[in-house]
């Protein structure tokens, strides 16, 4: 049950792709809104729990939701997107694993914290992290440009017809592994 409260952000994040928004706003408002939320059940935690509980499901929800509008699922797609065709297995396995050590580090760190400081802590200092995020997204992120797939498929097609007329100009049947590696670069 409490895992459905992600499932609309990750349809929100995925519906905003299709606006005007770039991906790098998107991750950017994702964390800001992340932090607001997470501020505001962190404050607020034992007024809003014992007194308003409907008020801390809706507050709960939109902070699971939150973290997967742009944070949570744009940043795999993102990753994919930034790095080159040549490299982009190795990077974007560099990028998952990356995520993979930081749910696994978030998960053995945060329970020490809700058993001695408390859960309301928990919010707090979730709201602190994102702040982290935003800052990298924010300054770091580059933007990216518009892709045409299309355009993209069709210069493939025309490169591949380009080196099938050349009988010699395949890299791989080279001795020489510099001129395999300037291959790669130059296409």
């Amino acid at each position: 049950m409490i895992a459905s409260f992600s499932i609309p952000g990750v349809f929100l994040g995925f519906n905003l792709i299709k606006t005007t928004l770039s991906q790098r706003s998107i991750i950017v408002f994702g964390f800001a809104a992340y932090f607001v939320i997470g501020l505001i059940l962190g404050c607020g935690y034992t007024v809003i729990l014992s007194k308003v509980f409907p008020l801390f499901l809706v507050l709960y929800g939109l902070f699971k939701s939150l973290i997967n509008v742009g944070p949570g699922n744009l940043t795999i797609l993102y990753s994919c997107e930034l790095f080159a065709d040549c490299v982009r297995v190795l990077l974007f396995s560099f990028s998952a694993a990356s995520g993979t050590v930081g749910a696994i580090v978030g998960f053995n760190v945060y329970k020490p914290i809700i058993n001695n400081i408390g859960i309301r802590w928990f919010y707090i200092i979730s709201a602190l992290i994102s702040i982290i995020g935003f800052v990298l997204s924010f300054f770091f992120l580059p933007k990216l440009p518009e892709q045409d797939i299309d355009n993209e498929n069709s210069m493939l097609e025309d490169y591949i017809k380009s080196t099938q007329n050349n009988e010699n100009n395949n890299p791989f049947e080279s001795s020489s592994n510099n001129e395999w590696m300037k291959w790669i670069m130059t296409n």
